[in-house]
């Protein structure tokens, strides 16, 4: 086990989190520094290794993230972000750890407030943008999502109406399906004549 400057043992996260859709670089990358560091440990011990600001600011987001405490925990992260955003991929780099913060954080954004404050305008501005971004995707994802439950329920009650009881199969088959399988069997049920040819 690693030892901190103090001496005393550091302790470990039991793992880390990756949401879906998390950068393959920033995997490879984040992998390969927490195996040379044995662990991802406490932002004292972070500073001492030769890492980027990137990838100072993605491993303690990496341990930080799901936590109650994660804006009072990033307060220490300020002048690391501002030098993160002014580096070559600053932009990218910084959209990865909001992206990151956004899928994992339960926190409610108005309490990164005081966080944003803190920080130089653009920084603030291409951290809010990001956040708008995400929020906006999500909002199209969840009606799209609730579209096809809608019309899916729908097919399935005038699939039972005219064919009488509908398979366990079918039902799996048409909550499965994509918005414009729904829309194609839903024209196709007017004319078909069994299930089958409705959902050809």
């Amino acid at each position: 086990m690693p030892a901190s400057a103090d001496g005393s043992e550091l302790t470990c996260p039991r793992y880390l989190s990756y949401p879906s859709g998390t950068h393959p670089v920033w995997l490879w990358l984040i992998k390969g520094v927490v195996r040379t560091t044995r662990c991802a440990v406490d932002l004292v011990e972070l500073r001492k290794r030769p890492l980027t600001p990137a990838v100072l600011v993605m491993l303690y987001a990496l341990q930080v993230a799901s936590r109650a405490d994660v804006v009072e925990r990033l307060f220490s992260l300020v002048d690391d972000v501002s030098v993160m955003f002014g580096g070559p991929n600053g932009l990218d780099d910084l959209q990865a750890v909001v992206t990151y913060i956004g899928r994992v954080s339960d926190v409610e954004p108005e309490k990164f407030e005081p966080l944003l404050d803190l920080l130089e305008p653009q920084v603030r501005e291409a951290i809010v943008t990001t956040a708008e971004i995400l929020e906006a995707r999500g909002e199209a994802r969840g009606k799209s999502e609730g579209e096809v439950r809608g019309k899916g329920g729908m097919l399935l009650q005038q699939l039972g109406l005219k064919f009488g009881a509908v398979s366990e199969a079918v039902t799996v088959r048409v909550r499965a399906a994509t918005l414009e399988e729904l829309d194609r069997w839903a024209l196709q049920f007017v004319t078909a004549t069994t299930i089958e040819e409705a959902l050809s």
